[in-house]
């Protein structure tokens, strides 16, 4: 079957969507052969059992692989603004009151508030009612330099919190200029290797 329908969320925008699916139906129990699910340029293909069906006790465990636009993200975070696109693959599971889901994703190159990372590879894993939200095993080039290490979102969706345990080499001060807690018309022109561990609130 296809449906094309649109997700109504109170005091945010609809997000639009289509479903097609090839699917078996026995007992309560689907199984999807072939579930596609695109909304916009995202575009995830999905195969794997939905149980109890019909009554408040369903649950399922899927897994997929697609591309995901990274601006899909503004159906949640309407302030910020992002760019790119990645491909992801990983395995989802739910039942009533919980969602998880992990897998792995790579990207050729990701913008985020006037921010480029490239080369972008990593690990996350979502959970629900947790709303916490990590990357692990970040490997990316931000500011000319080469960045690793881990970072988690916490109260996702809500206000969030970013906890940061990173690796940094050869990142060229002078582009972070606009990150100096002093006037940005001052600038160090270096190459800087270091960590960084601590948490973030707000915008950068």
């Amino acid at each position: 079957f296809r449906y094309d329908g649109v997700m109504d969320r109170t005091g945010a925008r609809s997000i639009p969507y289509t479903l097609s699916a090839d699917m078996d139906y026995t007992r309560a129990t689907l199984l999807a052969q072939r579930l596609n699910l695109k909304s916009g340029g995202s575009e995830l293909k999905l195969q794997g059992k939905i149980s109890q069906v019909l009554n408040s006790g369903i649950s399922g465990k899927l897994e997929y692989t697609g591309t995901v636009e990274v601006p899909f993200l503004n159906y949640f975070f309407t302030k910020e603004t992002f760019a790119g696109k990645a491909g992801v693959t990983g395995a989802l599971e739910f039942s009533r009151g919980y969602f998880m889901t992990r897998g792995s994703a790579v990207a050729t190159a990701v913008d985020f508030a006037g921010w480029r990372a490239t080369n972008l590879t990593g690990e996350y894993t979502y959970a629900y009612p947790d709303r916490q939200l990590s990357f692990e095993k970040i490997k990316t080039e931000i500011a000319g330099g080469d960045i690793s290490g881990r970072v988690v979102v916490e109260h996702l969706p809500g206000p969030s919190r970013v906890l940061v345990d990173i690796a940094y080499s050869g990142v060229d001060a002078a582009s972070l200029a606009r990150a100096y807690p002093w006037d940005p018309k001052y600038r160090i022109f270096s190459r800087m290797t270091g960590t960084l561990n601590g948490w973030l609130e707000g915008r950068l």
